[in-house]
């Protein structure tokens, strides 16, 4: 689903048609067809080439993970040191130079000789001291009250990959699954980025292939006959946050209409969406 997202007044995600990958496709080769498929879109490239790869069984380049993980957090620092900082009355930063050294990453990110924060009161004890990030965790703490702009179960999203962790596990009991704890997923996946425990892209199944992104996960499954592609299904972590009842949905339920655009944001949909009359204003 890239076609694009429509939020209406009451909150509700409607979804464009989604471009015909599966049409564009059809019939090619499959070298042809895992060299074309993340020429199509401007977001998560490698992960794409990855997943098509793995799924059409063409096996990977020597350095293919080392890639994909920074694309990752070439994402991540995108988000939390230039866009989301602006859109909280923040002073926003370039990328450092350097970024994608792992001490570079963390000193922008956690502050120098800091990691990332493992228990609720070590969170709480980071944004008191100001390091990294820790003034745009502290804007949206103050922003958003407990349980207001959350949602519930399974989330595809760097925070549900770490749902799991201690951190998350005392954020979502404290605050819910609200923005805080999507930060703090970026915050640990950053971390498990850096560590080299991002879990690795891998094929599930003959034409079917799993890619972790920045966004969540990716999953791709092509249908092969005589070395040709004759079937095309992907589903990506917006597929899944934008599903009717899904997780965008409930939050945007819980979410003051002055707040949906900034929420939206944090979700970080990987299409152009767009607000109906009264669905973004007090």
């Amino acid at each position: 689903m890239e076609g694009g997202l429509v939020i209406d007044a009451a909150g509700r995600v409607a979804c464009a048609p989604p471009p015909p990958v599966a049409a564009l496709l059809f019939g090619r080769p499959v070298a042809e067809a895992a060299e074309m498929l993340p020429r199509l879109f401007s977001l998560c490239r490698q992960t794409q080439a990855v997943a098509a790869l793995l799924a059409l069984g063409l096996g990977l380049p020597e350095g293919a993970g080392a890639a994909l993980n920074r694309e990752i957090l070439r994402d991540h620092l995108s988000r939390l040191l230039v866009l989301w900082p602006r859109l909280l009355d923040l002073p926003g930063a370039a990328m450092p130079e350097g970024w994608d050294a792992p001490a570079v990453a963390r000193a922008a990110v956690f502050g120098p000789g800091r990691g990332c924060p493992a228990t609720l009161a070590e969170l709480e004890r980071w944004i008191a001291a100001g390091a990294g990030v820790a003034p745009l965790a502290g804007a949206l703490r103050a922003r958003f009250a407990p349980r207001v702009a959350c949602s519930c179960g399974p989330d595809n999203s760097a925070a549900g990959r770490h749902a799991g962790a201690t951190l998350l596990r005392e954020i979502a009991g404290a605050w819910g699954q609200g923005p805080l704890w999507r930060l703090a997923g970026r915050l640990l996946d950053i971390e498990a980025v850096l560590a080299g425990r991002m879990p690795p892209a891998r094929r599930i199944a003959p034409g079917e292939a799993f890619a972790p992104s920045a966004r969540g996960a990716y999953r791709l499954r092509v249908e092969v006959t005589e070395g040709r592609v004759t079937g095309l299904e992907r589903r990506t972590p917006t597929d899944d946050m934008a599903a009717p009842g899904g997780t965008l949905e409930q939050a945007l339920a819980m979410t003051p209409p002055a707040d949906r655009a900034l929420v939206v944001t944090l979700f970080d949909p990987c299409v152009p969406v767009r607000f109906a009359a009264g669905a973004c204003h007090a």
